[in-house]
């Protein structure tokens, strides 16, 4: 056999192999808890990996090293602890504790983020909350803790990977400038960790005799960098996005030590495939897929270029590139790209990657044996830090808009020809690269025709929201439930989905009442659309109509109701040919009163007060009729809705029975009663799985 033979058949025996384990790993991901870890107060004794302060108490990802059930050992969990006086954890501490735990679960919406998707990428295999802890080890105290500098949480963040001390507001402000990826300790700061290392080296090999000069320096750059790095994963608790760069980068070492050649698309093609067959549920996270594509893209466009470039051109141009290379994808993947992104990557990425990342990991480095010395430096990265947090604040007062999905015409203009110039291929690959654009930044759903409506119930846990849509108008009714300092379902949920499904615009909200799993969200909504008008349950005026691009809507609202349920402000649409009915959370008796103002066998609906037995009067199922009955619920509701017999009474009449907390989101049309389900099956379990967002999902949870 040929060498030629012998390498094609390493490759395809790596990749069957990486296609097996990730095909083995997405199989076992739906498997649920143990029957034994169901129970509540399991009892186990875990280890904390990381820790994320709240409002509302701590959340720890801890790792089981012995519990009453065995087979959650060696798993990993996430851990809220809202106990009236939460533990102050540190990485580290060895705890016994007894939780409940519940299986991963995570909404899924047009635009939203996928929690469940997200835990499955972290390697996370339940999730719950702590009831009683006993400490029988503590871990060792955070440097530079929360009482010392400007900003100690951001330099811990950039340092160490470690993010529980971070602001929201410092979040914010990264986010809005499209600098978050500098709080991801990644390739930045491989890279740069690793020069100062080659620095070092090379150094060292001046003081050598030129004899053995190049030999020297040729074998130790490599393994005292490849070390170092690998320390460095280690330090940061091998986090994805540090290992993916830190396994590519020692792959390159390794090809410079022994004086290879391979081209570049194999040692990304080995490095991912070694990652993989590593960890393979890193192929749930978005950041694999991102962070890959951006090194290939750079390598593309720079790799005939990168010696006849400055390094200000070549600075200036690498922002370029991947603002307009990287956008669509991470608009689609993470969500909106501010277009002051490449301005502010370009005034800060220099001084993050010479002063402030290599000071700060400097200063962590030698704290315990130079005191003095690590004060001052981080003192000085501190400060410079400052500078650029001031910066970013500056350019995030110009109030630029972001590149949205549905930018797409626009941002083609300018996108092809400058590709189509800067790659150096042929006329074939160029013309793929401009497929994938396209298909990449296809245009947003086409709004309903004239005359006809479109239905959006969207999953927001136990509680309601609604996004309908005609040819030019928006309006949504409910806003989901918000809770102090956690889940908010107006600003995760409903402005996520109103970017991603059509123009971003609202022209009404209605509030059926102010319980706060209908209306929570609404003050997040209407921070974004001020101009928006509000019907809340005491302006809903009822039998009140009007019409939108040929189609009417009708508040009907039964006014002596007894309690506030039942006296929800409901809306029917009708369109020439459909009918659909939202009832809030009316009792039977108010749907008794109200069936004589509703027609017959109607198309849509949802069901009344979630499917609570209280509701869904046998009399009234039967008057309308409908043909599809969408449960807006929570994933293992405490309050059992839907109630069985409330969903058996709409299933003997024929009707298709959606649950948001089984199928996700739920996009219905009048024009031929189109369905569609947000959910993917996962194994054996039905549990969906669509694009996850963010590297905000650290402070999302």
């Amino acid at each position: 056999m040929t060498k030629a033979l012998q390498r094609k058949a390493c490759w395809l025996g790596l990749i069957a192999a990486t296609l097996l384990r990730v095909g083995f790993g997405f199989a076992n991901s739906g498997d649920p808890l143990p029957e034994c870890a169901r129970d509540p107060g399991l009892a186990m004794d875990v280890e904390v990996l990381a820790v994320n302060a709240r409002d509302k108490g701590p959340v720890i990802r801890v790792e089981v090293l012995g519990a009453a059930c065995a087979q959650m050992v060696a798993r990993k969990l996430r851990l809220s602890d809202y106990r009236a006086d939460p533990f102050d954890y540190v990485k580290g501490d060895r705890l016994h504790v007894t939780v409940k735990l519940k299986q991963p679960w995570g909404a899924r919406n047009p635009g939203g983020f996928n929690r469940r998707l997200w835990l499955l990428g972290q390697d996370v295999r339940a999730t719950g909350y702590v009831l009683s802890l006993d400490v029988w080890q503590r871990g060792a105290p955070p440097a530079l803790s929360g009482s010392k500098g400007l900003h100690p949480g951001v330099l811990r963040a950039l340092a160490l990977g470690d993010r529980s001390q971070v602001s929201e507001s410092e979040w914010a402000l990264f986010r809005a400038t499209g600098t978050i990826h500098l709080m991801v300790v990644s390739g930045l700061h491989v890279g740069v960790l690793a020069g100062m290392v080659m620095l070092v080296v090379r150094g060292a090999a001046r003081l050598l005799p030129i004899w053995g000069r190049r030999r020297f320096t040729r074998w130790l750059i490599p393994m005292g960098a490849g070390g170092v790095v690998f320390g460095f994963c280690w330090l940061t608790g091998f986090q994805a996005p540090v290992t993916r760069a830190g396994t590519t980068l020692i792959l390159g070492m390794l090809l410079f030590a022994t004086l290879r050649r391979g081209p570049w698309h194999h040692v990304l093609a080995l490095a991912g495939c070694l990652l993989l067959l590593a960890r393979p549920n890193l192929v749930f996270q978005s950041g694999f897929w991102l962070s890959f594509s951006a090194v290939a893209l750079l390598i593309f466009v720079f790799a005939p270029r990168i010696r006849t470039m400055s390094y200000v051109t070549a600075l200036i141009a690498v922002q370029l590139i991947m603002f307009i290379g990287m956008s669509p994808l991470t608009a689609y993947a993470v969500g909106p790209v501010p277009l002051v992104s490449p301005i502010a990557n370009l005034a800060v990425v220099p001084v993050m990657s010479v002063c402030v990342i290599p000071a700060a990991m400097l200063g962590f480095a030698v704290q315990s044996i130079l005191p003095v010395f690590s004060g001052w430096l981080l003192c000085l990265a501190d400060q410079m830090l400052n500078v650029v947090i001031q910066l970013l604040a500056l350019m995030h007062g110009w109030n630029l808009a972001a590149l949205k999905p549905h930018d797409a015409s626009s941002a083609l203009i300018l996108a092809i020809p400058i590709v189509l110039i800067l790659l150096p291929l042929m006329r074939v690959d160029r013309a793929m690269m401009v497929a994938v654009w396209f298909f990449a930044m296809m245009r947003l759903p086409a709004p309903p025709d004239w005359g006809d409506f479109r239905v959006t119930v969207l999953d927001v846990g136990q509680g309601s929201a609604a996004l309908i849509d005609t040819a030019h108008h928006r309006l949504i009714l409910d806003a989901g439930p918000a809770f102090d300092g956690g889940y908010d379902a107006g600003m995760q949920v409903i402005l996520p989905a109103l970017r991603v499904t059509g123009y971003e615009q609202l022209d009404r909200l209605i509030i059926s009442h102010e319980d706060l799993d209908h209306g929570g969200g609404a003050a997040s909504v209407l921070e974004q659309f001020s101009n928006a008008e509000v019907v809340r349950q005491g302006d809903c005026i009822h039998g009140r109509e009007w019409r939108w691009d040929g189609v009417s809507f009708k508040l009907l609202r039964h006014t002596s109701g007894q309690s506030r349920n039942a006296r929800s402000c409901t809306v029917m649409v009708r369109s020439k040919d459909s009918t659909a009915y939202f009832p809030g959370d009316i009792d039977a008796t108010s749907e008794l009163a109200l069936k004589k103002k509703l027609p017959r066998d109607i198309q849509f609906m949802t069901a009344p007060h979630h499917g609570s037995r209280t509701s869904s009067h046998p009399a009234f199922v039967k008057h309308l009729n409908p043909e599809v009955v969408v449960f807006s619920v929570g994933f293992g509701n405490r309050y059992g809705h839907p109630h069985a017999t409330v969903r058996k009474r709409y299933v003997k009449r024929g009707a298709t029975v959606l649950s948001t907390a089984r199928d996700g989101a739920v996009v219905w049309s009048s024009r031929k009663g189109a369905l569609r389900r947000y959910r993917t099956p996962l194994g054996r379990h039905h549990l969906p799985l669509i694009s996850e967002v963010d590297k905000r999902v650290e402070r999302l949870d």
